[in-house]
C-alpha cells in the first residue's frame, strides 16, 4: 500500500506558484483524492469528515492566496469581513498545521509527514520557498 504521509513535490511542474505551502497542499489534496477513490474501488464504509478536511484545505489555500496577494478583497464587503480575510492570512502556520493533522488522521497514522521535494536547485524561487518553508511549514509535525 502506498504511504501518502510521504507527500512528493516537483517543484519545476509549477513554474508560476509562489507559495510552496501552495504547492504542498495541491499535493496533499491529489493524495486525499486518489485514497478516496482507492476506498470507492474497495467498497470502503470508513468514516471520515471529508467536510472538515475540505474546509482545511479550503482555509490554508485562500490564507496562501491572501499572503501572496493573488486573492481580491471584495470592497463590497465592509471593513470587518475584509478584516477577517486579512486575519486568516497571519493563521496560515497555524491552519497549516490543523491540516496535516486532520490528514494524519485519514490515514489513521501516528506518522509525520514528510515532505520531499525535487528539483528544487533549478526552481525559480527558491528564496521564497525557503522563507515558506521557515515561517509556515516549519511545524511539529512535518519533516522536510
Amino acid at each position: 500500500m502506498r504511504n501518502y504521509l510521504n507527500v512528493n513535490v516537483d517543484v519545476t511542474c509549477f513554474k508560476e506558484y509562489k507559495s510552496i505551502t501552495e504547492i504542498i497542499i495541491i499535493n496533499m489534496f491529489a493524495n486525499v483524492n486518489e485514497y478516496l477513490n482507492t476506498l470507492k474501488e474497495k467498497d470502503g464504509k470508513k468514516e471520515i469528515n471529508k467536510n472538515q478536511l475540505l474546509i482545511s484545505f479550503q482555509k490554508v489555500l485562500t490564507d496562501c492566496k491572501i499572503k501572496d496577494g493573488n486573492y481580491k478583497l471584495d470592497y463590497g464587503y465592509n471593513a470587518l469581513e475584509n478584516l477577517v480575510l486579512l486575519a486568516s492570512a497571519i493563521r496560515i502556520k497555524e491552519n497549516f498545521t490543523q491540516l496535516v493533522k486532520e490528514y494524519a488522521e485519514l490515514f489513521e497514522s501516528k506518522e509525520k509527514l514528510s515532505v520531499n521535494i525535487c528539483n528544487f536547485n533549478y526552481c525559480h524561487y527558491k528564496e521564497e520557498y525557503i522563507n515558506d518553508l521557515n515561517k509556515y511549514v516549519n511545524v511539529i509535525n512535518v519533516i522536510k
